[in-house]
């Protein structure tokens, strides 16, 4: 989520599942949000985003299951945006190990030919093996600028993603950013975890005191649970 908070209306998001998080960081209200998520685990039939008038107009283009159809997708919207000189960026998300080296290769090669207004970011494996690919140096190899960053630390995204942004739409073509998560062996699960990073970030700096983090992290889980059961 740090990487889409810097997002505005226009700019279209590819993502790697389909869930309702992007709808959260849009401005979706807690209560059917959890509604939504329920559907998706019950299977009912659903809309692919919540509809709401207190919802920002949805971003998020239909997702698909195979992961090369979903990019070249991606990238479709990011080549409408550059023909029609819009001031906007698609945000691209994806997993490594859905795509073929090949497919990459080829994929991050017409995106640097086309200079796409496209930001791809590379999500850790849910197994944490902490391993960096080499898809940075595919990326360097066609002309793109391939970042690897902490995947725990949500600051180091942000900024990271704040100034991919920026380049992007400033007509500079793409970048592809790469998460990379530490096993438990690399460090602790308390310094592995990225709410651990963010309170370490605002209290570190006197941006808020501890008592107002806790209070906050508290207020959400009270809230989060009176939805559940509502």
């Amino acid at each position: 989520m740090a990487t889409a908070i810097e997002l505005r209306q226009g700019d279209l998001v590819s993502d790697a599942r389909m869930c309702a998080t992007m709808d959260l960081l849009f401005g979706a209200p807690l209560r059917p949000l959890l509604s939504h998520i329920a559907k998706v685990i019950s299977n009912a039939q659903i809309e692919n985003a919540i509809s709401t008038e207190s919802t920002i107009v949805t971003r998020q283009l239909p997702w698909v299951e195979d992961a090369e159809d979903r990019l070249n997708m991606a990238m479709g919207a990011a080549l409408t945006l550059k023909s029609q000189k819009q001031n906007n960026i698609v945000m691209a998300y994806a997993y490594y190990a859905e795509l073929p080296k090949r497919s990459w290769k080829q994929l991050l090669t017409l995106t640097a030919k086309l200079n796409l207004p496209i930001i791809f970011v590379i999500l850790p494996e849910a197994s944490g093996k902490g391993e960096a690919t080499n898809i940075c140096a595919k990326a360097r190899a066609v002309g793109i600028p391939g970042i690897p960053v902490d995947a725990s630390d949500a600051i180091a995204l942000y900024r990271v993603a704040q100034e991919s942004i920026g380049r992007s739409r400033g007509e500079d073509g793409p970048v592809l950013i790469e998460c990379i998560s530490c096993n438990a062996e690399q460090r602790s699960n308390e310094i592995n975890d990225p709410i651990f990073y963010m309170k370490n970030f605002l209290t570190g700096r006197n941006i808020a005191s501890k008592d107002w983090v806790n209070h906050v992290s508290d207020s959400f889980r009270k809230k989060l649970a009176a939805a559940k059961h509502s």
